[in-house]
């Protein structure tokens, strides 16, 4: 059950003085689909441009959908597997940051563990959790505990303080009725009985802010104008910050131009300390509000995660994906001049954020940033976004459509955007434009909700996003800071992201990098901040795993006989002092000889061509074993027979782009040597050339239905997402099914056919047969890379009969996912008035 004491605590958080921040690659885990070639692609490219330690990426098998998985399925296939890795590998405390690479579920489904916690859903709590809101929660995840389904389960939040206490503040069911009464007759300009409820209720709960301001319009409209500005004036005293709201209030207009209303407005757009400060963020800490222990055990730990990607159904493309995650490591500490725009209309998905609108901007123009609130009109046709504007570092919005390109403006690297709508994030739902059309535009990151949110504020992050950003806080550290339930919302970027962070810099003077370490070495540095900061500590990480640590006017001492002879990744992370506690890592890749054993490698052919072999060979003590790794991933072994040894690793399980390889010799007496690591940058195989640039045949595919009495039919496929059952409805047992036709590939490329089905399934692509089996009984995915050209190419589809009530194929990498079906797909087959056009498989 929920432990609701925790909304009712007000006491102030406890931060630990040493708390670093959340965005640095030492401190952030990657986690990867090993079976999808997209994911892995994806991966190697944020490697190159974040170099994530090897031991801590993790490649998970057998994820069973892109879509909605069960919270059970969610603890067995990703976070079990996820948790016993930074186990294995010692960083279970060092890892702040989880981020996943492309191809894995969005949503997750809640139904078991509302079951077992004995609680029953409605409009706020949901039925569905999102993947990076999970794994936030993780510690309490794993523990079937459901905390994470309140109004304010998020202690990282940080809070408006001058509403804590009124939290306590509550309507009855009958007095709720009797202000939803008074503000439809205040709609309806009946002031007089609006203003008698509105009178009655606030006498009952003086601090409730919507029943002080129903009452200061309903003076108003009865032009009791010295009543309603003290009503105002005494709404102004209970913390109220949505000036926006006062302004655009038709019932207040008579007040609108005199001098007490313009200062009235004036003291409540004046910048407070009502907010928690920005601070950076560590996973070993509880973050509490209620006491100033720590509970190294306690499960209100959280990591911060995001998605890299989304690459099912209305994601991005290969291309769009390495376009934004370029921009936004290009922004890191470039403080772009750019302008955050929130955005102002009458619709309630702009309306819910407003409040904070006029204290946003104020906070940023007053570290030096720009802001400004748009409204119909003023920069923006009807409020929904910038009008050619081309410095959008920010942005605040709050509609169910928009269309960036056509506005004119541009978001400049490193910017964060979002838009407050039911199904931003849900990606099965065709309604309304997804989170995905910001990251297609260039944006470092977005956000939305993957179910209904019923337009509770709680469930978006505020417009103070920006101003931690502003600061010098992560992506992820800025979003989870701003947002108080982030447990149905997913983030979709780079979550370490920080184009405002101004970083150290670090120089190692001693020992010799060109020369082998051995023995106890002393490490002297240099480190000076940026601006007027200070270093406050200074760290060691050898092999993603912290060894030392001190000031800038220490030595730092390791002891190079705890790791294996052989070339290591060290980096030097100086951490300034302050509440945002920025990093900044210095890398190097060193050799240790502490017994001269000696181990070579070498790569054949350097950029090979996917799916072709990578050749690796080498020197190595006689008869010692060698194996290969990719990070903490043995990829094949071999034995170095007369001291030379040679390997092929196929090219399958690693996806495109560079790759790094170690080779690791296991000799007599036990010990290990690593090589240093060899890279390959693995190229797409040649694009299979198109049947036709342009299609004249019919829409659809057609499916040809053999039935085991030996009868046959035909049916029209609309669209391959759906299920056969009503199709073979009383009819006999199904034989087989070959679905048949052409598709249109709009962009030459890269691409995946993700395949949903059960058990074996023979794919034919322009005569290339492609023959698989799902990995699992229910129900499982199947992932098949091909080159292909932009034009028309033929498809042969031929699922086993147990895989038929259940499939859908999905297209993605060179062009935006979509499903096979539509405008994209067409047959040979004439029209005939017998076929049965009344059953589409969609």
């Amino acid at each position: 059950m929920l432990r609701l004491s925790k909304f009712l605590l007000l006491c102030c958080l406890f931060v630990p003085a040493t708390l670093p921040a959340g965005g640095s690659p030492e401190t952030t885990l990657l986690v990867v689909n090993a079976d999808s070639p997209l994911s892995l692609t994806v991966a190697n490219h944020y490697m190159q441009l974040r170099p994530i330690p090897e031991n801590h990426v993790v490649w998970l098998h057998d994820i069973p959908s892109l879509g909605k998985i069960s919270i059970d399925t969610f603890r067995e296939r990703i976070w079990t597997p996820i948790r016993g890795f930074m186990e294995d590998q010692g960083i279970s405390d060092h890892i702040d940051t989880i981020t996943y690479s492309a191809d894995f579920p969005y949503a997750i489904k809640l139904k078991s563990d509302l079951r077992k916690n004995k609680i029953r859903t409605n409009k706020f709590i949901g039925g569905y959790a999102s993947l990076t809101g999970l794994t936030y929660f993780a510690r309490q995840v794993e523990n079937q505990h459901m905390d994470y389904v309140a109004f304010y389960p998020n202690d990282y939040y940080r809070r408006d303080l001058s509403r804590m206490f009124f939290m306590g503040e509550k309507l009855t069911p009958d007095e709720e009725y009797q202000f939803i009464q008074a503000r439809k007759d205040l709609r309806q300009r009946k002031y007089q009985l609006a203003h008698d409820t509105f009178l009655s209720l606030s006498i009952k709960h003086p601090k409730l802010s919507p029943l002080i301001l129903g009452l200061a319009e309903s003076q108003s409209g009865l032009k009791k104008w010295d009543q309603a500005l003290t009503s105002l004036e005494r709404l102004e005293t209970l913390g109220f910050k949505n000036s926006l709201q006062l302004r655009n209030s038709k019932h207040l207009s008579g007040l609108h131009k005199t001098t007490e209303f313009r200062r009235l407005i004036q003291k409540i757009d004046e910048p407070s300390s009502r907010f928690e400060l920005p601070h950076g963020f560590h996973s070993r800490y509880h973050w509490s509000r209620n006491s100033i222990a720590l509970s190294l055990t306690s499960s209100d730990r959280y990591y911060l995660s995001s998605m890299l990607a989304y690459t099912g159904q209305r994601g991005n493309s290969l291309d769009e994906i390495k376009h934004y995650l370029d921009r936004s490591t290009s922004s890191d500490a470039t403080r772009p001049d750019g302008t955050v725009y929130l955005m102002e209309n009458r619709n309630i998905r702009a309306v819910v954020r407003q409040p904070w609108f006029s204290e946003t901007c104020k906070l940023l123009n007053k570290i030096g940033r720009k802001c400004e609130i748009l409204s119909p009109g003023n920069g923006s046709k009807k409020g929904i976004l910038p009008q050619n504007r081309d410095d959008i570092i920010g942005l605040t919005a709050g509609t169910k459509h928009f269309n960036l390109t056509a506005s004119g403006s541009s978001l400049l690297p490193g910017a964060i955007a979002d838009s407050f709508t039911s199904y931003g994030g849900d990606f099965n739902n065709r309604k309304q434009t997804k989170l995905t059309e910001f990251l297609r535009q260039g944006a470092a990151g977005s956000s939305g909700a993957i179910t209904e949110p019923y337009s509770f504020r709680e469930k978006f992050p505020l417009p103070l996003i920006h101003y931690y950003y502003a600061r010098g806080c992560s992506l992820a550290e800025s979003w989870y800071q701003s947002i108080a339930s982030p447990y149905q919302a997913i983030l979709v970027g780079d979550p370490i992201t920080q184009p405002f962070a101004k970083f150290a810099d670090i120089k190692l003077t001693s020992p010799d990098l060109q020369q082998a370490w051995k023995g106890e070495v002393h490490l002297t540095t240099k480190a000076r901040p940026k601006g007027n900061g200070r270093i406050a500590r200074l760290e060691l990480w050898v092999d993603g795993i912290p060894v030392s640590n001190g000031t800038t006017d220490n030595t730092l001492t390791w002891d190079t006989t705890t790791v294996d002879d052989g070339y290591h990744d060290i980096r030097l992370v100086a951490e300034e002092d302050g509440l945002i506690r920025t990093r900044t890592y210095l890398r190097h890749n060193i050799l240790v000889s502490n017994y001269n054993n000696k181990l070579s490698i070498q790569v054949k052919e350097n950029n090979p061509v996917f799916p072709e072999p990578v050749t690796l060979n080498g020197t190595g003590e006689k008869d010692a074993l060698i194996e290969i790794y990719q990070g903490q991933r043995k990829l094949g072994e071999t034995s170095a027979g007369n001291g030379i040894w040679s390997i092929q690793i196929p090219t399958e399980p690693l996806g495109m782009g560079i790759v790094h390889f170690t080779a690791v010799a296991n000799t007599a007496g036990s010990k290990q040597i690593r090589s240093r690591p060899v890279m390959v940058n693995i190229h797409p195989p040649k694009a299979i050339p198109p049947i036709a640039e342009h299609a004249t045949h019919y829409p659809d595919l057609i499916a040809t239905i053999k039935y085991e009495d030996g009868t046959t039919e035909q049916k029209r496929v609309e669209q391959l997402n759906g299920k056969f059952k009503r199709w073979t409805r009383n009819m006999p047992p199904v034989e087989s099914v070959q679905i048949e036709g052409e598709f249109r590939v709009e962009k030459t490329g890269f691409y995946q056919v993700v395949i949903s089905t059960r058990g074996k399934i023979d794919l034919t692509i322009d005569d290339m047969l492609l023959s698989k089996t799902a990995p699992e009984k229910k129900c499982g995915l199947i992932y098949i890379p091909i080159s292909l050209d932009q034009g028309w190419h033929r498809i042969s589809i031929k699922p086993s009969p147990g895989g038929m009530d259940k499939l859908s194929l999905l297209l993605s990498g060179g062009q935006i996912p979509a499903l096979l079906g539509g405008d994209r797909v067409r047959n040979t087959t004439l029209p005939d008035k017998n076929l049965d056009n009344s059953a589409d498989y969609k």
